[in-house]
């Protein structure tokens, strides 16, 4: 129970101040309770950071876009596998709990450069590692591990471009990204194919269209 109030007083100061201007007393003071008890809890104030993300994660219900466990075996599998994975991967990052996140944690990366392998490292990290592992077992362990990395972030890199980078830099030009998400996810899908197809057509793997 004391653990909940110190969660929820926490994403509340956390989100609306940023992490750099809030303390552990002000959180003990929020949620009602000791330093005592909020150190019993919380061993400093990074362990209390990365509970809160985790907290704010569940209960704003974000889902992270996920792979099937079975490889797909033939190219027509594939392609279903990526065309969910894609949808699923810009719903995420265009989901506007996750906007908020981002903004808090950008917004005092230069000051607190921890929060980068707090939040970016783990979560992002995570999503490029799954899709590179998935590429790889899809072409039987052909291509090297270092080239379906290379092919993982290129496709996450386009997604988070045309979602939460647009929202948060908010370029006009791009705007219809946000306000057409089916028009996004068709490009994003037609400009993955391209960069699977460039980069299994040396092993004769090359998948068929969206």
């Amino acid at each position: 129970m004391k653990k909940q109030q110190i969660l929820i007083a926490a994403s509340k100061l956390f989100m609306e101040l940023g992490y750099g201007a809030v303390s552990m007393e002000q959180v003990a003071r929020e949620a009602n309770v000791s330093k005592a008890t909020l150190y019993a809890h919380f061993k400093s104030k990074n362990d209390l950071f990365v509970a809160m993300l985790n907290h704010y994660q569940q209960v704003e219900q974000i889902k992270f876009p996920q792979l099937p466990e079975a490889i797909a075996a033939k190219l027509n599998e594939l392609h279903a596998v990526m065309l969910s994975y894609i949808q699923m991967a810009y719903d995420y990052y265009a989901a506007e709990s996750v906007v908020r996140l981002y903004r808090l944690l950008i917004s005092e990366i230069q000051q607190f450069p921890e929060l980068f392998e707090l939040f970016f490292g783990r979560n992002s990290a995570g999503l490029t590692n799954s899709l590179a592992k998935y590429l790889q077992s899809y072409a039987e362990k052909q291509a090297s591990s270092e080239s379906c990395f290379s092919l993982a972030c290129q496709i996450l890199d386009l997604v988070r471009g045309a979602s939460i980078w647009t929202k948060l830099v908010q370029n006009p030009a791009k705007q219809y990204l946000i306000e057409q998400p089916e028009l996004a996810v068709r490009q994003l899908q037609h400009s993955c194919q391209l960069l699977v197809d460039d980069h299994f057509s040396s092993l004769n793997l090359k998948v068929t269209k969206f």
